[in-house]
């Protein structure tokens, strides 16, 4: 996957590999953060096709045409393949729609905010397996320009097995059919494998976690049991999701989809041992410390708060994908930090994709070294008169 961007935040124009393991390594203030989280927003953001009333209205007649016709056991091949190309030809405005929502609320700001002081659009391309995009962000929205990857809809074939049963060339799913809703699974079934084909398992695929600088702060402020469904304002995606991904990963580590072998060095570092339990209809986490003594996450040392989610995150069998971690150093002794580069390490030469930002050169050398120059890449973030930078290091 790569990523070019101009005029976004200090950077007039910077480019980035991603390989398993991306390293941004710089001072404060270089933009590393900013970055980070516009790769995050580029992999977890989905499309949103709600607000399109005409596609709704477009595509309505051939839902229910699709409906009857699997009742009644005729083939509606064709007509899947027109509506699925019209949510195709409709995608660049549901990711833009998507894309402006999130960028606002990652970065709580307005739009032109995010562009480079001096200019007045910034610009973001993407390059997946088989297609790219392009994003133009402007003061007062955002827009988003994509050639459809037209050899995925020469391969589709929908096939009616009998009557009410469609054969979905999704991973071969067998979807009954019976409503206009089996229809819209249907459609969205085949759009996730399209945007899949066309850019990847990393762009647009909601297979993304994001660890912000400040993650014992977040666990004592955030998690909490009573956790109101829609946040305040002031706080950012970044830090919403994180308390969302915290229940999501202690429901994995509960029902043994964590590799807690990975996870147990770093909780003997940090004297402590975990206890996945169930309360008030949530997975959660407990703390057992060396003392005895039985805590909540948000009330367990600052090392605790700061570095276990991620490593349940990074130790996960199933997603996220894609770990964007700042500052892992952060909050821990010397052991520590070395037990949670070995988790990034052998997360990323097991497959996933994690990317990191630090101030250590240190911290960069050691993941290097374990994960091997080949499935790294590293990159220098530091300024230049008016504007950031980001210079490829080939060794540390």
């Amino acid at each position: 996957m790569f990523v070019a961007v101009r005029n976004f935040g200090p950077f007039e124009h910077v480019e980035v590999e991603l390989k398993p393991l991306t390293i941004i390594v710089g001072k404060n203030n270089v933009g590393k953060s900013t970055l980070a989280y516009l790769i995050w927003a580029l992999a977890a953001t989905t499309p949103n096709f709600r607000r399109n009333r005409e596609l709704e209205a477009a595509t309505a007649d051939d839902v229910e045409d699709v409906v009857e016709m699997v009742k009644s056991g005729a083939d509606a091949h064709e007509r899947l393949v027109k509506i699925v190309k019209r949510y195709i030809d409709a995608l660049p405005k549901a990711l833009a729609v998507a894309l402006e929502e999130a960028l606002r609320k990652i970065y709580l700001a307005d739009l032109f905010d995010l562009i480079r002081r001096g200019t007045d659009k910034a610009y973001i391309s993407v390059k997946g397996a088989n297609s790219a995009a392009e994003v133009v962000v402007t003061e007062k929205r955002v827009e988003v320009f994509h050639a459809p990857y037209a050899q995925f809809l020469e391969g589709l074939r929908f096939e009616t097995l009998k009557p009410g049963v469609l054969r979905v060339p999704c991973e071969e799913k067998i979807q009954p059919v019976s409503t206009a809703y089996d229809v819209a699974k249907v459609i969205a079934c085949i759009i996730a494998a399209y945007i899949r084909a066309a850019f990847g398992p990393l762009l647009f695929s909601a297979s993304a976690a994001a660890f912000p600088d400040g993650r014992a702060g977040l666990s004592r402020a955030l998690l909490r049991l009573s956790l109101p469904v829609t946040m305040s304002k002031e706080v950012s995606r970044v830090d919403e999701q994180y308390a969302g991904l915290f229940y999501r990963l202690a429901e994995y580590a509960y029902r043994g989809r964590v590799d807690m072998r990975l996870v147990e060095p770093l909780l003997a570092e940090l004297g402590a041992s975990l206890e996945l339990v169930q309360e008030g209809g949530l997975y959660t986490v407990h703390i057992r410390t060396w003392t005895g003594k039985r805590l909540r996450l948000q009330q367990a040392p600052s090392g605790l708060r700061e570095s276990i989610v991620a490593a349940l995150a990074l130790a996960s069998e199933a997603d996220p994908l894609l770990v964007v971690l700042e500052e892992p150093e952060a909050r821990l002794h010397p052991g520590a930090q070395l037990a949670l580069l070995r988790i990034i390490a052998t997360a990323a030469k097991r497959g996933k994709y994690v990317l990191i930002t630090t101030h250590s050169e240190e911290t960069a050398r050691i993941l290097a070294k374990d994960v091997g120059m080949e499935k790294t890449a590293i990159y220098h973030a530091h300024p230049q008169k008016d504007k950031a930078v980001l210079t490829p290091l080939n060794t540390i």
